[in-house]
């Protein structure tokens, strides 16, 4: 009989550790992202997925078995090690610590229909199905960078926004798929194969909506592309990405209202779509080298 296929929200049940971070409660579509710290030494035989499952080996070198599909494979699997798991296939795993410390890995869950939605913005010649084959143990440098920036937005409970985890999350499928099918991957750039993208209605609807929580594949389909090919037309077109221009607007919108009203900062930091005031004048002194109070008093000199 075959097993039924468990769902990315169940997946904690299949596994002997507890999840120390979710972004389950942060909205995000057609992916998760999980933390685990602390975990002891283990082992676990998990049924068929639904949906494709990476791992990053966050800290401490980890020893590793694994088992599917009839192969079997050990590694020593240094910091920043991957291992994909893709939909539909049992696995089994068993990890030991070459090192001491305190370990922690990365698990992000992928729903097939996501991975499709960027290929078709990535791959040239489209399959009749896009799959992942399971790879055992891989090194990406940018793989690595995104997938640290993305647990960073999970321990900080989504503070920069759905966008941002949205672009992150495309940009590691992105690789993955160019990894894969390196001879489906489309080589032109993104502007010359979309010639015409008119992108002032996109620029008018951030700026209608900075205190919301914008999605990448809705600015998307505004200009009928997919999300990984928008961002690309979209930084040729204005020199930033989406996520960055999304943020100077809000900067931008910030300084006059802090210049030009008596509007309380938290105020102004939930207006304009920021988590919290601690979160707002971090990223305003970032950008701007200025704490908004200190702005504040030097605008109104």
């Amino acid at each position: 009989m075959r097993k039924q296929p468990v769902r990315s929200q169940d997946f904690a049940q299949y596994v002997p550790y507890h999840l120390t971070r979710s972004s389950h409660r942060l909205g995000w579509q057609g992916f998760r992202a999980e933390i685990v710290r602390g975990h002891s030494a283990g082992e676990i035989s998990l049924p068929p997925l639904d949906h494709h499952l990476l791992n990053l080996i966050v800290s401490v070198p980890t020893l590793h078995e694994h088992r599917w599909d009839g192969a079997r494979r050990e590694e020593l699997a240094q910091e920043g090690a991957a291992a994909l798991v893709p939909a539909g296939h049992e696995s089994y795993w068993r990890w030991n610590y070459a090192e001491p410390g305190t370990p922690c890995d990365f698990h992000l869950h992928l729903d097939p229909a996501f991975v499709r939605r960027v290929a078709v913005a990535n791959l040239d010649q489209l399959p009749p199905t896009v799959e992942f084959h399971g790879d055992l143990c891989f090194y990406n440098p940018h793989l690595r960078t995104l997938c640290h920036a993305l647990l960073a937005e999970v321990e900080e409970d989504g503070a920069n926004g759905t966008l941002y985890a949205e672009s992150l999350t495309t940009a590691i499928v992105a690789i993955q798929l160019r990894i894969q099918q390196p001879w489906r991957s489309a080589s032109a750039p993104a502007a010359t194969r979309s010639p015409g993208i008119a992108l002032g209605p996109v620029c008018e609807y951030i700026d209608a909506n900075l205190a919301g929580d914008l999605h990448l594949a809705v600015l998307a389909e505004m200009v009928g592309l997919g999300p990984d090919r928008f961002g690309e037309v979209f930084r040729s077109a204005l020199g930033v990405s989406p996520y960055r221009y999304v943020l100077q607007r809000r900067i931008d919108r910030a300084r006059g209202l802090l210049s030009s009203t008596t509007l309380a900062i938290t105020r102004i930091a939930i207006d304009l779509g920021f988590a919290d005031h601690a979160h707002f004048s971090a990223t305003f002194r970032r950008v701007t080298g200025l704490t908004p109070s200190r702005f504040r008093r030097e605008a109104r000199r």
